[in-house]
């Protein structure tokens, strides 16, 4: 379809992980081998062979499992364990230094954030929180510019009009444009935000979540699925809560 292919809309459809789709393509001769990273995206990092799996999903992955089963920070208060933490790489930090954390980068006023690095090392948390970041300040440095104007306007307006009555409507004016301004702003990120979660396979039916080992309540029937018993935080606290925060 002509589309550049450096471009990320260009890279090829996400397929999930299914060994069966190796095997059956290694046996009809398609694959030369049996291994699933001649057909899923490899990721290198310490390893010279790659995994199939980011180092970011591989923690994700074991945090998942093990909050399922133990409480980390109760743990570490009782003395059981020292801390916990994920290491570094320092293969992905050399290359978070060359494309972010850079202090040439300071007077880019594009304020770009390399997401999709920051998502493959940090996650899809930290990846939004620096995307928003790099998105408001674009914002904001665009609306400092109709400041400016409307301002410089007002400026020159006291000079030959009377000051109250240029007050109001230079306050009229900037209310205006920043109320367009906001609206305009709320539809960019959400088409933005919306681009990331197609493109990291963000959907409602998939599973992000990670357990509370922590998390305090009462053993009651899902209210998605009555079958099932999951801890629920108590009703009554739950509205004393919601009062107290009105």
């Amino acid at each position: 379809i002509s589309q550049p292919p450096e471009e990320v809309v260009s890279s090829p459809p996400m397929l999930r992980y299914d060994p069966r789709i190796v095997k059956n393509l290694h046996t009809v001769g398609v694959l030369e081998r049996d291994d699933p990273r001649d057909l899923f995206k490899t990721h290198y990092g310490k390893s010279k062979e790659g995994c199939i799996v980011k180092g970011s999903d591989r923690f994700m992955m074991i945090f998942r499992q093990v909050c399922m089963h133990l409480d980390l920070d109760a743990a570490k208060s009782k003395g059981l364990l020292v801390d916990w933490y994920p290491a570094h790489s320092q293969c992905w930090l050399s290359k978070l230094s060359k494309s972010w954390g850079n202090f040439s980068l300071l007077t880019d006023l594009t304020f770009l954030q390399p997401v999709n690095l920051i998502h493959d090392y940090f996650g899809a948390r930290v990846a939004f929180i620096f995307a928003w970041n790099g998105f408001y300040c674009k914002a904001l440095f665009a609306l400092s510019f109709l400041a400016i104007i409307i301002e410089s306007a007002g400026w020159i307006a006291r000079r030959y009009i009377d000051a109250v009555i240029v007050e109001k409507r230079v306050v009229l004016a900037f209310s205006i444009v920043t109320v367009v301004w906001a609206r305009l702003a709320v539809n960019m990120w959400t088409r933005e935000q919306q681009f990331f979660l197609k493109m990291w396979d963000m959907t409602e039916d998939s599973c992000h979540e990670v357990p509370r080992p922590s998390f305090q309540g009462e053993r009651q029937p899902s209210p998605a699925d009555l079958n099932l018993m999951v801890k629920q935080y108590p009703a009554h606290s739950a509205a004393a809560r919601r009062f107290c925060s009105t």
